[in-house]
């Protein structure tokens, strides 16, 4: 059952795992993004290893029988103690600490007992089908499944009983959803634990449970695979989210780019360093929002460069013939701005000499509110700079005055 059920655990585990090394910059500023990554990998490592090839493989590879079973289980442990890392990142911060200290020492004695019963097993071949029912009527393995049995349920009810109760906090859809799903697969994964449980009893009373064994895989591999579709989840709408953001970024960029050229060509001095190159800006290591957010900056810095040169005659030109158009309000005050930074880039490429008469951008920045109004705001410059010419007669010494 194992081999039916296992590849499509692996599957989730791998997606999500390579989901999330995407954002690997972003690790260490999130330790919860670090765990769920240490999850997936964690499940599909238990998984991989649990396959008979592999299985045979890790044993002649360590010379030890049976390692890959040790393994198996440490990844197993090792996950769940990950994932109360992340639903502790995810909670009080008050409470984060003791949240993962305390669950994480736990989890590290088990590990160490695991290893020291494992080390005292009888040495046998190694055994990737049966090796529960092989081992099941010694002692000592009886002590090794029933410590691991025991983590594992603990760690699951735990885990069901947290994602429930921040599912029913977190006001993200996608998240909730996840969490929910999470809760259901652990939940799920208990009658794994429960026959495997029942097999020590049984044992001990000299018989066995064999009977059971693919419903004890059905258990265990269901309910992790529903567990792992459940931390997929939030990650694949994150991860959606995330693409839509870098391609409208990306986007708004290269939008304000004919704009920022113009500006930097006339006032290079406005640039703080190189943008990124044109191909630069599809490499994921680009964090576009800063670029997105220094080039609205420059742009701002290359108006103020210009205000000696802006005209009141060409304002009162460009504010007539765009009412005549049909434009008013914000996008009439775009418009005008746009012609009014085109024509004082053109006078200060001819070298004419500041105006004397007052004048100001008929957009002004401080009415624009926040950083996203800001940005909708030079768009909205961009867009007329680039599709409008502006139809004022060429630029005069005497149009400045």
């Amino acid at each position: 059952m194992k081999e039916v059920l296992h590849p499509i655990s692996l599957t989730f585990a791998l997606v999500g795992l390579a989901l999330l090394l995407l954002r690997a910059r972003s690790f260490r500023a999130d330790p919860a993004l670090a765990a769920l990554a240490a999850v997936f990998a964690l499940s599909g490592a238990s998984f991989a290893v649990s396959f008979a090839p592999v299985w045979t493989r890790v044993d002649r590879a360590l010379d030890v029988p049976n390692a890959s079973a040790l393994i198996a289980h440490i990844c197993v442990i090792t996950m769940i103690g990950c994932q109360q890392v992340i639903l502790a990142c995810w909670g009080p911060p008050e409470r984060a600490r003791r949240s993962i200290l305390v669950p994480g020492a736990a989890c590290a004695a088990v590990i160490v007992a695991l290893v020291v019963l494992f080390a005292n097993l009888t040495p046998s071949a190694s055994r990737p089908v049966g090796f529960t029912a092989y081992f099941v009527h010694t002692d000592v393995y009886r002590a090794y499944l029933t410590l691991y049995i025991v983590a594992y349920a603990v760690g699951e009810v735990w885990l069901a009983r947290a994602c429930w109760r921040h599912a029913r906090r977190t006001g993200a859809v996608w998240v909730a959803r996840g969490l929910y799903t999470v809760a259901v697969g652990s939940v799920i994964t208990l009658g794994y634990s429960g026959i495997r449980i029942g097999g020590v009893v049984a044992s001990l009373a000299g018989g066995h449970l064999d009977e059971l064994d693919a419903i004890a895989w059905i258990c265990g591999d269901l309910g992790a695979a529903v567990v792992l579709l459940g931390w997929l989840v939030p990650t694949l709408a994150l991860t959606a989210v995330r693409l839509r953001t870098r391609r409208r970024e990306r986007d708004q960029y290269r939008q304000l780019g004919p704009l920022w050229e113009a500006l930097h060509a006339q006032a290079p001095g406005i640039s703080l360093d190189s943008p990124p190159s044109h191909d630069g800006l599809s490499d994921p290591g680009v964090d576009l929002g800063w670029h997105l957010y220094r080039r609205t900056v420059e742009i701002r810095d290359g108006q103020r460069i210009l205000r000696p040169h802006l005209s009141p005659a060409v304002r009162s030109d460009a504010e007539t013939r765009h009412r005549a158009a049909g434009l008013t309000g914000q996008d009439l005050a775009l418009a005008v701005t746009a012609d009014q930074i085109r024509h004082a880039l053109d006078a200060m490429a001819a070298r004419h000499p500041p105006g004397t008469e007052p004048a100001d951008y008929a957009e002004i920045h401080g009415a624009t509110g926040t950083p996203d109004d800001n940005l909708r705001a030079l768009l909205g410059i961009a867009r007329h700079f680039t599709s409008h010419r502006a139809t004022t007669a060429p630029v005069t010494t005497g149009d400045q005055r």
